[in-house]
């Protein structure tokens, strides 16, 4: 076997003259060193200080500081005190020296004499500083001073990626030039936390703005504002007087990944960086700009990482890049075995479809225990790596090689899979996502369960849920949205929600727990009803909240991001459960309808020019009481709810009522009642007819009919026939999870959970154009023989033009209140293959 290498060599190189020491010499440099960058054929010089307590072992933070006009590197880590600051807490610090002369940042619109790439200049140092020493990548921050400020303004704009939070001092965002043009910085990929200061009694930068100057620098306010609207944050900022009423603090939160927004406002405050210490004693004497800015960095990793995590986040081994040479493990044991045990463990691993990883922990599972996996804790390692239905088939393949005993009896406390190579069984299901795999960008994507699919603008976008996860050695994760751009493409991450809770519960540490609205609606009209020139497709989330803020987040599909709209606070936990459009037949106007609790049911109107795109109600139209609005679905131009123990519909116009039209006798066994509300074509004649279905220990679809005084009649009973195909007792159950899905030929695909689980069945109902239903299962196609996965909860039809609406997404999995991690799946099939046509069973 070829040995794994760890070179502990480190680079030894020079920066200013001063010889980087090897570990072995324990010398690592602290202090001010000085060093150039070629930068496009441009020598840019930059010093750094490095405080006394690096020594490699750890990544550290990394603040960029940069100097006024006129000024330089030196000029203001005097006057800042940044570098004694440095000291205290430990993050190496960088003055970069600007071009021109005089010196001068080219943030765009304040540039002097210098009209060189900045961007570029200090994105190389940033690189050259990850390379040279271990930089924590999670918190890179950029201050800076008057013609700093600005270029801090314009990196946090176009360095959004790397760059975790900015500190511009006395800057603008902008300024109107004197052909009458606007210039301001680029719009933020990412979110970015800003804390700006700026003197309130300011000449050089005016607080409210310049007129009649070479420059007119934007205000302070408009600076401010295009942060908080970028970062998605609640408009209304909470406000606080400090030292006597001379210094006005303002923080916007809400803000999306975790950012924040502060303005710092010293009432009394010229252009100098409060707090300085010149000639003529401190400026700016009301307020420590340098402990202010420290203070707001190190709250603030960047967007997305939690406080505790992003601690651990490096580039780098070794005090200075220690290169890392690994190469390739080979199956052979590093102490002699059982040859025909060994030979029987390597042909089994060869024959299950392992990803390459899988492969790699497999065989230093054996080799690490000398082949000996009969002991519970090899047994329970090898099921925190291998799926389920891989273990049950590794098993298999043992005992027919005569080896029973190594992986027999495998079982862990935590329900466990890993991530599997993609591949079309003879039965028509393909895996397309499973949990414990990295998107191409590098970022983690988990799940207990995958609960909701749906379509958007031609991708599909899926929530996920964290209940009961254990991640060990992966990151703990809140709620995640993935979202998929082709049909047979690779999943990315494309939001996480990360706020952590005050005190971690039981539950866990994040907020937000799961995903439990997915869905995209399309407006026609304004608040007012009038025609939209185009209609507008909005995608819309929510979370189960243990802050208790009920809150709806909608996607800006110009920027990628999630803009959180607040709609109630107060104690516990708090949860949107559906959501739905819908046009007043009498006002004319598109409505949005979410069913909260323990709010109720609140609605909205289109409305660009508020946060997310949406104008609330402040009160809600209907009080959720003690059960939870579970579905919504349209049926003849009506709106219709569910709500235990009813079914509501709602009688449009300005003052719109909700009226209750069929009861049912309320669930005694904890459930929620109905779920699932769909129209249907009416089975007796015209219009259109209601489907719905009752959790519990008596599960059953039952249809309803507004014209026949919604009548209501059983059409299945869900246990029964569960019991009698699957042929054994089903508990409980839970029926069409969220809603029902058309697919083609009238068919519809409702999810079914049976509980307690049972791996292996992820059992789903067929209801047929005629009213017939079946029981149809999916398989997972790694395994040979097929072995079902576990718990199907959600359906799409493929958006994707290729599939022409013959594909369906489904996804799942059901912690069901046991210790899970890495178990959401979601499986691609065609649509005869759902239905049954192609071997399912």
């Amino acid at each position: 076997m070829r040995k794994l290498l760890l070179s502990l060599t480190l680079i030894l190189g020079t920066l200013g003259g001063v010889v980087l020491a090897t570990r072995a010499q324990n010398q690592v440099p602290t202090g001010d060193l000085n060093s150039t960058l070629n930068v496009g054929g441009v020598n840019c010089s930059f010093k750094i200080h490095i405080p006394p307590s690096y020594n490699g072992t750890k990544p550290v933070p990394l603040v960029l500081t940069l100097h006024g006009r006129s000024g330089n590197g030196d000029i203001v880590a005097r006057y800042t005190g940044m570098s004694a600051k440095s000291d205290q807490e430990g993050f190496i610090v960088a003055y970069p020296n600007a071009l021109g002369s005089p010196s001068a940042w080219n943030s765009g619109y304040n540039t002097g004499r210098n009209n060189g790439d900045d961007v570029a200049f200090l994105r190389t140092l940033i690189d050259r500083l990850q390379k040279d020493f271990n930089i924590d990548t999670q918190r890179i921050y950029v201050t800076g001073h008057s013609s700093g400020a600005m270029m801090s303004y314009r990196l946090g704009a176009e360095l959004s990626d790397r760059i975790a939070a900015i500190a511009p001092v006395a800057g603008s965002i902008g300024a109107k030039l004197p052909g009458g043009q606007t210039v301001t910085i680029p719009d933020p990929k990412s979110p970015v936390s800003v804390v700006a200061v700026h003197g309130q009694q300011d000449p050089t930068v005016p607080y409210n703005g310049s007129q009649g100057r070479r420059e007119n620098f934007l205000p302070v306010a408009q600076s401010v504002n295009f942060w908080v609207k970028e970062n998605g944050c609640n408009p209304t900022p909470q406000r606080t007087n400090l030292n006597g009423n001379k210094v006005i603090q303002e923080t916007y939160g809400g803000c999306q990944g975790n950012t924040n927004v502060s303005l710092y406002t010293v009432v009394n405050g010229n252009h100098s960086w409060p707090g300085a210490q010149t000639k003529r004693g401190k400026e700016n004497a009301d307020l420590a700009a340098t402990d202010v800015i420290w203070d707001f960095f190190e709250r603030h990793p960047r967007a997305g990482t939690n406080l505790t995590a992003s601690a651990s986040t490096s580039t780098a081994m070794s005090t200075v890049a220690a290169p890392v040479e690994l190469e390739p493990m080979t199956a052979a044991p590093t102490a002699p075995t059982t040859g025909n045990r060994r030979d029987n463990f390597t042909q089994a691993m060869q024959q299950l479809d392992l990803t390459p990883s899988q492969q790699q922990q497999m065989r230093a599972l054996y080799q690490r225990n000398r082949g000996n996996m009969k002991t519970p804790q090899v047994r329970a390692e090898a099921q925190r790596i291998l799926s389920p239905s891989q273990l049950a088939q590794a098993k298999q393949l043992l005992a027919q090689r005569g080896d029973s005993s190594s992986l027999a009896g495998a079982s862990s406390p935590v329900v466990t899979a890993t991530p599997a190579a993609v591949g079309t069984s003879r039965d028509g299901f393909q895996i397309s996502y499973q949990a414990g795999t990295r998107d191409e960008a590098g970022k983690f994507m988990g799940g207990t369960e995958l609960r909701l699919l749906t379509a958007h603008k031609g991708k599909v976008y899926a929530g996920i849920e964290t209940w009961m996860d254990r991640p060990g050695n992966d990151p703990a994760i809140g709620a995640q949205i993935l979202v998929l751009d082709s049909s047979t493409g690779r999943w990315r991450l494309d939001h996480e929600f990360t706020e952590p809770l005050p005190r971690a519960t039981r539950r866990g540490n994040k907020r937000n727990e799961g995903v439990t609205v997915l869905q995209s609606v399309t407006f026609t009209t304004d608040a007012q009803g009038r025609k939209l020139d185009q209609p507008v497709s909005v995608l819309f989330a929510a979370c189960r909240d243990f802050l208790g803020v009920t809150s709806v987040y909608s996607r800006d599909d110009r920027t990628g991001r999630w803009v959180e709209m607040r709609l109630d606070a107060r104690q516990g936990k708090a949860t949107v459960r559906s959501l739905t459009l819908h046009q007043d037949r009498v006002t004319k106007v598109d409505r949005v309808f979410v069913g909260t609790r323990p709010v109720g049911i609140f609605s909205g109107v289109y409305d660009p020019n508020r946060p997310g795109n949406i104008r609330w109600d402040e009160k809600p139209e209907i009080d959720a009481n003690e059960g939870r609005p579970m579905a919504f679905a349209e049926a003849n131009g009506s709106l219709y709810m569910i709500k235990e123990p009813a079914v509501f519909r709602r009688i449009d116009g300005a003052q719109p009522r909700w009226e209750k039209v069929y009861s049912y006798p309320p669930n005694r066994s904890g459930s929620s009642g109905l779920r699932g509300l769909t129209a249907i074509p009416n089975p007796k004649g015209q219009g259109e007819s209601l489907l719905a279905a009752m959790e519990g220990k008596n599960s059953y679809i039952v249809r309803i009919d507004p014209a026949d005084n919604h009548k209501a009649t059983q059409e299945l009973n869900v246990t029964q026939f569960a019991a009698q195909k699957l042929g054994k007792r089903v508990p409980y159950a839970i029926v069409a999870n969220n809603t029902m899905t058309p697919v083609a030929g009238g068919n519809l695909l409702i999810s079914l959970q049976i509980h307690p689980t049972d791996g292996g069945d992820a059992s789903y109902l067929v209801r047929q154009s005629n009213g017939n239903y079946q029981l149809q299962r999916v398989l997972d196609p790694r395994t040979n023989p097929r072995v079902g996965l576990t718990t199907t909860r959600t359906m799409v039809v493929s958006p994707f033009p290729e599939d022409r609406g013959q594909v369906v997404f489904l996804g799942g999995f059901d912690a069901d209140d046991k210790p899970t991690h890495n178990a959401a799946w979601v499986v691609r099939a065609s649509v005869d293959a759902v239905l049954g046509r192609r071997g399912t069973s």
